[in-house]
């Protein structure tokens, strides 16, 4: 197992600030409390940050087998991976190892809370990663951050941008699963495009029959970055056209593998965990854009064939919508908060859509099961 080392700019020597001038809610910097504000650093709050670095950073070293900084189950008993591999003082707290992978003797451990996308004011992009040190079963603390790829120098300040930056977190990115325009959605009078269907209008579910759509979304964004639309080539997922889809919408899969792991064959997973370069590859352009339906339930539609997810109305993803679309779907749904939506299948993490084996392989069993299911 390789040792890694990163840079960390602590936590707690940052700068957040709303570019507005207003304060924080909590009246609490959540560069120094991450979970104050809803998800680490307020990110899905409906405003711009500028982040100012500190000018020291300080070396997070810990065991690593795959060479990508994961999240870990937070109801994990054991971990054997990504364990602190040498003692790290950040934020005025010690963090030591003890050479245990059971969280009840204390093991300590290091974990990637969440990942955001941040530009310089010369429009330079930086993918900063929010990293957690636990110590047994201590809550996690986000003890600071470094970046993956281009390294922005030392106090510098960076921006997060309402609408182009986007927000992962434990896997999950907080952008809206959407469709790209143009797709074609089964109903009972056949397919039709998405940017022509209408409240009330019905479309075919998975589960449900007929059922008809509460609520459309549409926005467009950057579509050359994280954001952009990602296509499953026809036949990927028993999909009769080229599907586009945003990085975080959900596609059901069938496999017997998922049955072995996970103890139901069929599960959702995020689009994004799917890409393997030949058959599910990203389509990058200036501008996505995108449309997202809103049913009673979440429930699995087809998509070009293929069945695949409406929006699901979890806290995350109300944040993640603009204030405007927000205000205009609890004008819909008052109680949406105290519903309770359930997703209409288990989804997957990233470490867990890993852990079905090669990527190639297993779409291509998505798209037979899909098809015998049809």
């Amino acid at each position: 197992m390789a040792v890694v080392t990163v840079h960390l700019f602590s936590a707690s020597a940052l700068s957040v600030v709303r570019t507005d001038g207003q304060g924080f809610s909590s009246g609490v910097n959540p560069a120094q409390n991450p979970y104050t504000n809803g998800n680490a650093y307020s990110w899905n709050t409906p405003s711009d940050l500028a982040i100012t670095l500190p000018t020291t950073t300080v070396s997070l070293t810990y065991q690593d087998s795959n060479a990508s900084l994961d999240g870990v189950d937070p109801s994990a008993t054991q971990v054997s991976d990504q364990l602190l591999a040498a003692p790290i003082t950040v934020g005025g707290t010690n963090y030591v190892p003890n050479g245990s992978e059971f969280r009840w003797q204390g093991t300590t451990f290091v974990s990637n809370h969440s990942e955001v996308t941040l530009y310089a004011a010369d429009g330079t992009e930086y993918r900063m990663v929010s990293v957690t040190v636990t110590a047994g079963y201590n809550t996690p603390s986000v003890v600071g951050v470094f970046f993956e790829g281009p390294q922005p120098p030392a106090g510098a300040t960076l921006y997060y941008r309402q609408g182009q930056s986007t927000f992962q977190q434990d896997g999950t990115q907080t952008a809206v699963p959407c469709f790209l325009a143009g797709t074609l959605i089964d109903t009972p009078e056949g397919s039709r495009a998405v940017e022509d269907l209408r409240v009330g209008d019905l479309v075919l579910t998975l589960d449900s029959g007929p059922q008809p759509v509460r609520w459309i979304g549409r926005s467009q964004v950057d579509g050359t970055g994280d954001l952009a639309p990602l296509c499953f080539r026809a036949g990927t997922i028993g999909n009769t056209r080229d599907l586009h889809v945003s990085p975080n919408h959900r596609i059901l899969v069938r496999s017997s593998q998922a049955e072995l792991l996970f103890g139901s064959s069929e599960v959702l997973v995020a689009a994004k965990f799917l890409m393997d370069g030949v058959n599910v590859t990203r389509a990058p352009r200036p501008v996505a854009d995108y449309l997202h339906l809103m049913l009673d339930h979440h429930e699995l539609i087809f998509s070009e064939g293929a069945p695949t997810e409406t929006l699901f109305a979890g806290p995350m993803a109300l944040q993640a919508l603009p204030e405007a679309a927000r205000a205009e779907l609890l004008a819909i749904f008052p109680r949406i908060d105290a519903i309770g939506h359930q997703l209409a299948r288990a989804d997957l993490t990233r470490q867990e859509a890993r852990m079905l084996g090669a990527v190639p392989a297993v779409v291509h069993e998505f798209a037979d099961n899909n098809a015998k299911h049809a």
